[in-house]
């Protein structure tokens, strides 16, 4: 049996994912987006919150005005939190993207109907910087091309299966990708995983790696979150100062609307807006019920 711990059971779910969208593609008629994708991350740690209360926290919010493609997280390392703005995007295949293995939905302009209309990846570089956090895009992947996939493995020993959830650090794509408001160059898989992009279990690995005689951006860098700096922000507890109400998903939210589908679409519109926090206290799951996450 795989060992229970958080690491593990990311690299479980990015293989899963890779092996869903590959499967997807190879069938007519059938289709696999981000928001499904981040549905299934969110059930999946809603069941490590319940195998492993005190390690793994999950909260929704309570407010109507939410996207459930953006999530916080907040991973402690050394005794203090650190906060990723997390946002979700699904790579394209040939048939749909403007080239192959493309990341189009990464171009989306929001506030269209005010006067200053801005690219989406502003609102989740101000949202991070005014939480002093890191923001980062959550890539969901599967990539055909097999001079890629070879090219990948070799440069970075992994299976290819574990990028199926990858990261990266948003501020690294301005420059080659982006630049005052315009996306000059559409990521591909290829191009970002290469050298910038890594498999999400790697940034749970940070944790793995924790240790108070090592420097904290020492060890951000190590999973490529270079452009760390002053503003980063070491918490004692999440942040909770933002005008959302967080309840653990243990309970029941104090008011729903009948249908969240308009209020979301509208928010997606108006920027960064995350639904989730998943706070991350401890890798291990010493649960009954962490055996079913890992068959």
């Amino acid at each position: 049996m795989a060992s229970k711990d958080v690491v593990s059971f990311i690299k479980l779910f990015s293989v899963v994912t890779w092996e869903k969208i590959a499967f997807v593609r190879r069938q007519k008629g059938l289709k696999f987006h981000e928001v499904t994708a981040t549905q299934n991350l969110l059930f999946q740690f809603r069941l490590l919150a319940e195998a492993n209360p005190s390690g793994v926290i999950m909260y929704e919010a309570d407010s109507e005005k939410t996207n459930g493609n953006d999530i916080e997280l907040y991973i402690k390392i050394n005794g203090r939190y650190i906060f990723f703005a997390c946002q979700a995007k699904i790579v394209y295949d040939k048939s749909s993207a403007r080239r192959p293995d493309t990341y189009d939905s990464i171009k989306h302009l929001i506030n269209k109907k005010t006067p200053n209309p801005e690219e989406q990846i502003e609102s989740l570089l101000r949202y991070a910087k005014r939480k002093g956090g890191i923001p980062i895009y959550l890539f969901y992947n599967y990539c055909a091309d097999q001079k890629t996939v070879n090219d990948i493995v070799q440069s970075s020993s992994e299976n290819i299966e574990v990028y199926g959830c990858s990261y990266v650090d948003a501020r690294s794509l301005i420059g080659n990708y982006y630049s005052i408001n315009d996306w000059h160059t559409i990521p591909t898989f290829r191009s970002l995983h290469i050298q910038q992009a890594k498999p999400f279990y790697k940034l749970f690995e940070t944790m793995e790696l924790s240790d108070t005689s090592i420097n904290l951006r020492d060890m951000l860098r190590s999973a490529n979150l270079e452009n760390t700096d002053d503003n980063l922000t070491q918490y004692e507890r999440p942040f909770d100062e933002d005008g959302n109400n967080w309840v653990s998903t243990n309970e029941a939210l104090p008011r729903r609307q009948k249908s969240r589908k308009k209020s979301q679409e509208g928010t997606e519109d108006a920027g960064f807006a995350p639904r989730y926090r998943l706070v991350i206290n401890d890798l291990q799951i010493d649960s009954p019920l962490a055996q079913w996450l890992f068959l």
